[in-house]
């Protein structure tokens, strides 16, 4: 007759030994990714790269902070932006400063392949200040135009790159869990788990993306709802750019705006409407005399397919390859700017006699 030890025992054997196995197996199947699908990327920001209330309302990056964002490491500078550690330019030409999220940030690439690091190493005599962060929008935007001490800084000329989701409200770094029921404080720790795994796991980026079939286009028509004249969330983003500009002007900046595209737009077939919030907003500041470039042409004759110009399974966040195409627009139009300003301040030669 079996003993109730030794049943004990033999359960709690199993168990164990159930749990290492699949443990195991699940560190195999990781691995596995990570060697023969290495375009997977993991989808995290450390969040000790953040610091809330750095800019009023709006957070942002810890200076002198590292980490790693989409599993790529990041540095941050003295000034609170990503930056090679170690880097600086002594008496630049001129200073820009570029304004943007994530995309802009650059999650998934190495600061030399973003279009900020490019820039800055094809023209080494300007200082290039990238002073984007993951979860900005258009009101962070504004703020940090008006609280950052450009002046100091010698900026006058500001990029403010948009991709659709900007439309959308400010996302917050940290719940107010105290005014939060249970059902939300559980919502939001099931959030936070996803968040933890899908930063972490490659293998659970790739499951997940294969569940969900075509992601991108889900969130593109999710972004592009709301592109509506009449939206609300549509009219508030069209007074925010105004904001934007005036709040450069008043600092002497001239503001452009960069329209960025996104993977599903770029598709062949080509999907219904899919340019609809480019005009909308093209229309907007070319009426209110707002500089703008729109890259919907220079990513639709840029070479390859349309997901190979951005992260796996993503349809905002671009690639090296997708880095390198905002990189040569914004260069190409920053020559013009700087050659217009100096062609300005050129004084007139003496009449010959």
């Amino acid at each position: 007759m079996t003993k109730p030890w030794q049943t004990a025992r033999f359960w709690s054997g199993w168990v164990a030994w159930t749990v290492c196995a699949s443990v195991g197996l699940l560190l195999l199947l990781e691995g596995a990714v990570r060697l023969f699908f290495p375009h997977v990327n993991v989808q995290s920001t450390s969040r000790n790269l953040f610091l809330p209330g750095r800019y009023g309302p709006s957070h942002g990056l810890r200076p002198g902070g590292s980490g790693t964002s989409f599993g790529v490491p990041v540095s941050i500078d003295e000034d609170g932006f990503r930056a090679p550690a170690g880097r600086s330019v002594d008496s630049p030409s001129a200073t820009i400063l570029m304004l943007g999220d994530s995309v802009t940030f650059g999650v998934g690439v190495a600061e030399p392949e973003t279009f900020a690091g490019r820039l800055q190493a094809a023209r080494p005599d300007l200082r290039i200040i990238n002073a984007a962060a993951p979860l900005y929008n258009m009101e962070d935007y504004r703020n940090l135009l008006e609280r950052l001490p450009l002046e100091s800084w010698g900026v006058r000329h500001a990029y403010l790159f948009y991709n659709l989701n900007d439309i959308f409200g400010r996302a917050t770094l940290v719940a107010d869990a105290a005014q939060k029921g249970k059902r939300e404080k559980l919502r939001d720790l099931a959030t936070w788990c996803q968040r933890e795994i899908a930063g972490h796991s490659k293998l659970y980026v790739l499951l997940k993306s294969l569940r969900q079939g075509d992601v991108s286009v889900a969130y593109f028509k999710n972004d592009v709802r709301v592109y509506e004249p009449d939206s609300p969330r549509f009219r508030t983003t069209l007074s925010l750019l105004e904001e934007s500009r005036e709040a450069a002007a008043r600092r002497g900046i001239e503001l452009r705006v960069v329209l960025l595209p996104c993977e599903p737009q770029l598709r062949d077939p080509p999907l219904p409407d899919r340019w609809k919030p480019q005009r909308l907003l093209s229309a907007f500041l070319a009426e209110r005399g707002i500089g703008y470039l729109d890259l919907a042409g220079a990513f639709s004759s840029g070479s390859g397919a349309s997901r190979s110009l951005f992260l796996y399974a993503d349809h905002m966040h671009f690639s090296p390859e997708g880095h390198a195409l905002v990189f040569k627009a914004i260069f190409e139009d920053l020559q013009r700017t700087l050659a217009d300003q100096r062609a300005a301040h050129v004084p007139p030669r003496e009449a010959t006699r």
